[in-house]
């Protein structure tokens, strides 16, 4: 006798939003009226609730939102109550008033099972069962719901922590050089949420079908771009003047550096690779190329380099051109804006509109993050 292990795929380098869908399929072979898998991640420290995984890759209407928790008070009793809940008819509890809540009702959504999950006594999400029936949750359908819902809070908090565990290593070596550059603190932070609004603003629009998960993972690793710049002289790093040929070719090395740097602590910690671990290789070496094939260190062009390269790519020139620096006063939002227009074979136009049209969000984060004067 033979039988097949269906979930022996989860295991395989895959997205976790692919993971999801595998447990979706197999779920609707027992309970077939669930019809969305859901998982929204919290961070405690700013109070935002994020979508971040979803069984229905396609459902971009469902996608791309964030709100505080303390302001979705029906999950904030449930933070609390530290127990599940079902609604049964989704049109009669939910009002107009939330974005979300609208989205749910237009897709056609009738009822809900939804689980807070804990990790150490610390919330890190929640899981949402969606049904396009009304009251289908009953009985004993609701233990194997908690069952699987557990069996995808593992999966996705062993990669959460896989990537904690491997950031908080290389944020170590971002303080180091924080100590030695006051001033990159400010720049880390506002590549992180420039990088954000850019990609949101692409999937918006429906180009690259970017989802959450890949604007959580670049959000998380733009700060890293340039991690290589510790192994750079700092007689070179930290010139006033213009670098000098030779110079500047030791300097372009920090890229190469960079992907040292993520490759040994991979290795040392023995992270297992994902599809994310190469976003994460991907950007300090690759976010200096151009398309024109003019960039370094490889001399890439077009779809050879990754989106997330050319994301980080544009956020970090657009920074470097509106801060100030020991060799030019900062230029003004709009100058930058007409210098990455005026190149669009070395820059993504439609990464470039992405920031453009943005750039009221831009602005609120430049007025955030501030450099130290």
């Amino acid at each position: 006798m033979t039988h097949e292990d269906v979930f022996q795929e989860v295991h395989n380098q895959i997205p976790l939003n692919r993971k999801l869908t595998l447990i979706h399929e197999n779920l609707q072979n027992y309970l077939p009226f669930i019809d969305r898998i859901a998982f929204a991640l919290y961070d405690s420290k700013t109070d935002i609730l994020r979508t971040f995984l979803v069984s229905e890759p396609h459902a971009h209407s469902l996608c791309l939102y964030e709100s505080k928790l303390s302001e979705v008070p029906s999950l904030l009793a449930l933070k609390h109550e530290r127990s599940p809940r079902i609604i049964e008819d989704i049109s009669r509890l939910y009002g107009d008033s939330k974005e979300h809540s609208r989205r749910i009702k237009e897709s056609g959504y009738r009822s809900s099972y939804t689980l807070p999950m804990f990790s150490d006594e610390a919330l890190l999400g929640f899981i949402f069962f969606n049904s396009r029936q009304k009251s289908p949750f009953q009985g004993a359908d609701l233990n194997l719901l908690d069952l699987y819902a557990h069996l995808i809070f593992s999966l996705i908090l062993f990669e959460l922590n896989q990537t904690r565990v491997l950031l908080s290593s290389l944020k170590t070596l971002s303080k180091i050089m924080h100590f030695k550059d006051p001033e990159t603190g400010a720049h880390l932070e506002r590549m992180a949420h420039f990088s954000r609004i850019i990609a949101a603003g692409l999937a918006a629009k429906g180009k690259y079908r970017i989802d959450d998960e890949f604007i959580q993972f670049l959000s998380a690793f733009a700060p890293l771009h340039d991690i290589g710049k510790i192994g750079i002289p700092d007689e070179i790093l930290f010139k006033p003047q213009k670098l000098e040929p030779q110079e500047f070719q030791v300097m372009k090395q920090h890229t190469l550096k960079g992907r040292e740097i993520i490759d040994l602590i991979i290795s040392n910690l023995q992270v297992k690779p994902t599809a994310y671990v190469e976003m994460l290789r991907h950007i300090p070496e690759l976010h200096h190329e151009k398309l024109n094939g003019r960039g370094y260190p490889h001399g890439y062009e077009k779809d050879q380099i990754p989106l997330e390269a050319q994301i980080i790519a544009v956020a970090d020139i657009f920074d470097a051109l509106t801060s100030d620096r020991p060799y030019k006063k900062k230029w003004t939002n709009e100058e930058a804006l007409i210098y990455l227009k005026k190149h669009p074979s070395e820059w993504s136009a439609e990464i470039v509109q992405a920031l453009e049209d943005n750039m009221s969000k831009i602005v609120e984060i430049q007025q955030k993050f501030k450099d130290k004067e």
